[in-house]
C-alpha cells in the first residue's frame, strides 16, 4: 500500500484541507491506565505522531490557519486542552524538538488542581462511565464542584489517579509559555459546558479568562 503511492495521492487531493488536533495529557510510558483514558497518551506515541504528521503535513500555528497555503501539503494544527501537567512538561519540549508550533488552551480555574471530575470518577480498568459523563455534562452542565457533590450524594465509586492526572501550575504555563511558538488560548474560566449556559454566563467565562491571561501570563494567541 504505501510504495503503491496511493497515501500520496490521498494527501494531494486533501490539499488546502486542515486538521487540528486536540490533545490533553502526555504522561511517561510506564504509566498505568487511570482516569478518562483517551485523554492522557504515553509520551512515546506522542512523538511517533507528531514524526508521522511531520512527514506528510505542513505543521502551522493556529494564528496561519487564516492565512492561504501554497503547498501541495494539507496543513495540521496542534492544540493542548486544559493545561495538564504533561502536556507542559512533557508534551510542548516534545513539540519544540521538531520545531513545531502548538497552542495551550487554558481554563485558569483548573491551574494547580491534583485532578478533575473526568479523572477522579473513572474506572482506571474500564473509563469513565457514559451514563456519568452525560449526566455531568449535561444536566450539572461540566461544572466540577456540582459534579462531585452529586457523585458523593450517590456514593459512586471515587478513584484517586497518579500523579499524572495533576494540572498544570501557573508558573509551569508561564514556563511553557514563554518558549517560542508556543501560543495561549481561552478554555473558558472554569471548564462548563458552554452549551448548558446561556449568553451572560458564557460570555463571562471567556472574558474573564482572557483578562486573566492577560494580566498573569500574556495576552492570549
Amino acid at each position: 500500500l504505501v510504495t503503491s503511492g496511493l497515501p500520496a495521492l490521498g494527501r494531494r487531493r486533501r490539499r488546502g484541507d486542515t486538521l487540528v488536533l486536540a490533545y490533553h495529557n502526555v504522561v511517561p510510558d510506564d504509566t498505568a491506565a487511570f482516569g478518562d483514558r483517551s485523554l492522557h497518551l504515553p509520551i512515546a506515541r506522542f512523538r511517533r505522531q507528531l514524526e508521522a504528521l511531520r512527514l506528510t503535513h505542513d505543521v502551522v500555528s493556529l494564528e496561519q490557519l487564516d492565512e492561504p497555503s501554497s503547498s501541495a501539503r494539507p496543513r495540521v494544527a496542534i492544540t493542548f486542552d486544559d493545561a495538564y501537567a504533561g502536556a507542559l512538561g512533557l508534551g510542548v519540549p516534545a513539540v519544540l524538538e521538531l520545531g513545531l508550533p502548538a497552542t495551550i488552551f487554558v481554563a485558569p480555574d483548573l491551574l494547580g488542581r491534583d485532578a478533575m471530575w473526568w479523572d477522579l470518577l473513572a474506572d482506571p480498568a474500564t473509563g469513565l462511565a457514559p451514563a456519568v459523563r452525560d449526566h455531568a455534562l449535561e444536566t450539572l452542565r461540566g461544572e466540577h464542584e456540582a459534579i462531585m457533590a452529586w457523585a458523593r450524594a450517590r456514593a459512586l465509586p471515587q478513584w484517586s489517579p497518579p500523579a499524572e492526572a495533576r494540572i498544570g501550575t501557573l508558573e509551569e504555563l508561564r514556563a511553557a509559555a514563554r518558549r517560542p511558538g508556543i501560543t495561549l488560548g481561552l478554555h473558558t474560566w472554569s471548564h462548563p459546558n458552554l452549551a448548558r449556559l446561556d449568553h451572560a454566563e458564557a460570555r463571562a467565562e471567556v472574558e474573564r479568562t482572557r483578562d486573566w491571561l492577560a494580566t498573569n501570563v500574556g495576552a492570549p494567541g
